[in-house]
Order: C-alpha cells, then structure tokens, then sequence
C-alpha cells in the first residue's frame, strides 16, 4: 500500500502515485467536512488510471482508522464510502 497523508488544510487524506508513464503524479483523494465530532467524507476521487487496484478501498480504510484514533463519527455522503461501510459492518459503529 502507498502512504496516505492527511492534508489538514485542504480537508482531505491524500494517496500520490506516479502514472503508468511515470511523466507526472496523480493524486487520489477523500475528502471530508468537519462539524465538531462529526466527519462527512464527500468523496472518494481516483484518476482512471489508479482505478481498480484498491485505492478508493485504501483510502477509506485511512479516513476509518483516523475516525476511530481521534474518536469522530463519520457520515459517509459519497457512494463509494457508503457502500465501503456496507461491506465493513465491523466500522459500523462510527456511523451517524
């Protein structure tokens, strides 16, 4: 797995890799809004060519583990976290 970072300034937890032509670096991202204890994650964006390696699944695995680390709840406004939490029932109780 490639390191995720948070970007606190921008709202969003950061995957960077270089492309398949290694000419630039993509960066994947979940982006989230802050409301006291609560985290919406309003995206889960992938460059196509990162698409289908477990990214998206990468990503939202680091906003979980935050969430749990820092004891937020998350409401997951975007439908790939939404189904990601359908497929993990065990982070269930972060929900709100």
């Amino acid at each position: 797995m490639n390191s995720i970072t948070q970007n606190t300034a921008q709202n969003r937890f950061e995957m960077a890799r270089q492309n398949d032509k290694e000419t630039e670096t993509e960066i994947a991202v979940a982006e989230y809004r802050l409301s006291g204890q609560i985290m919406t994650v309003t995206h889960v964006i992938v460059p196509q060519s990162q698409r289908g390696q477990g990214v998206a699944s990468d990503l939202s695995r680091a906003v979980i583990n935050h969430a749990r680390a820092v004891q937020l709840k998350i409401r997951p406004q975007c439908p790939f976290m939404a189904a990601y939490f359908e497929r993990h029932p065990e982070a269930a109780d972060l929900l709100v």
